[in-house]
C-alpha cells in the first residue's frame, strides 16, 4: 500500500499552496448554491474551473483537509481537486483547483512527475466512505475517534488487484496526537486495509 507519509506530504503542500499569498488566484465569487458541501457540490464548481483553465483535463486526485462524519468539509475547510491531462509525462502541469467552503474558487499551477493513466469517475458523495471506515474503526475499538483528512485517487499498487480506485481517511482522537489510517475502495466502498497506531 502507497506509504501514508506520501499522502500526508501531499496534504501538506497542497495546504501550503493554498494558504500561501500569492501562490493561487480567485476564480470564482462564492457561487456555491448552499445546499451543503458535497463532493458533487464542490466537484461540480472545480469541474466549471477545469473547462476554462485546463479543458483536456481529467480528474486524479481528491483532497478534503477536514472531512466530517457526513462525508463534508468541516466548516471553512476547502475541497482541493487536481486535474492534468491523461495520461501524463513526466512534470506534468498539474490545475488544482480549490473550492473554498462559500463556494469561491482558487487555481494553482503545479507539475507532477507520477500522474496515473487515467482519471478518477464523477464521484459525487464521499459519505459511503466515510461511513465504511467509520465502521471499521468502531469494529476495532476506535469509536471515539473522528475522521480526519480524505484523500481520493487512482490505484496504482498491487496489494489490491481488484480496486481501481480508492480512498485513503486518517482518523484521528481529540487531542491529535495519534492517527490511523483507513484504506478503502472508492467503487465498492470496501474496507481493503486500516493500519493503527500502537497504543
Amino acid at each position: 500500500m502507497r506509504s501514508s507519509i506520501k499522502i500526508l506530504l501531499a496534504l501538506l503542500c497542497t495546504l501550503v499552496l493554498a494558504l500561501v499569498p500569492g501562490c493561487a488566484s480567485s476564480t470564482g465569487d462564492g457561487d456555491g448554491d448552499g445546499d451543503g458541501h458535497s463532493l458533487g457540490w464542490g466537484r461540480a464548481l472545480a469541474d466549471a474551473v477545469r473547462d476554462t483553465e485546463l479543458p483536456d483535463g481529467s480528474l486524479y486526485n481528491i483532497l478534503c483537509p477536514d472531512i466530517t462524519a457526513d462525508g463534508e468539509p468541516a466548516e471553512n475547510i476547502p475541497w482541493n481537486f487536481y486535474y492534468a491531462e491523461l495520461p501524463g509525462e513526466e512534470d506534468e502541469d498539474v490545475l488544482i483547483v480549490t473550492v473554498q467552503y462559500d463556494g469561491s474558487t482558487f487555481v494553482t499551477w503545479d507539475t507532477d512527475s507520477s500522474l496515473p493513466p487515467v482519471g478518477l469517475p464523477d464521484y459525487d458523495d464521499a459519505e459511503p466512505w466515510v461511513d465504511a471506515a467509520i465502521e471499521a474503526m468502531d469494529a476495532e475499538g476506535y469509536s471515539d475517534w473522528n475522521p480526519w483528512w480524505l484523500f481520493v485517487e487512482p490505484y496504482d499498487e498491487d496489494d489490491f488487484p481488484d480496486t481501481v480506485n480508492w480512498t485513503v481517511i486518517a482518523f484521528t482522537p481529540e487531542d491529535f496526537q495519534q492517527e490511523a489510517i483507513v484504506a478503502v475502495d472508492a467503487d465498492t466502498n470496501e474496507v481493503l486495509d486500516v493500519q493503527l497506531p500502537d497504543r
